[in-house]
């Protein structure tokens, strides 16, 4: 699946890859196929983490530090700075 995001003003405002912050949203995990060696764990995973016949109640948080670019390695944002971890 791919995660396509897309934002509605101009200029851009909130979440920003160039100056990161939050993304949050719910995810859909599809069932597992192929796991395990010598037996099968698809079964154990899938009721484990997937979300089969369910909503897409996975939440999912990311948090992003500001981009550090290499034309720029010494702009105000490199290093990266380390987010805060929020709940």
């Amino acid at each position: 699946q791919v995660l396509k995001g897309y934002g509605q003003s101009y200029p851009p405002a909130g979440y920003l890859v160039a100056y990161g912050g939050n993304l949050t949203g719910y995810a859909h995990i599809p069932p597992f196929k192929g796991c395990g060696v010598g037996e099968d764990l698809d079964p154990l995973f899938t009721s484990a983490i997937s979300s089969v016949g369910k909503k897409a109640d996975n939440y999912t948080k990311m948090t992003q530090a500001p981009l550090c670019v290499a034309t720029n390695p010494e702009g105000p944002d490199c290093p990266p700075k380390v987010p805060k971890p929020e709940r």
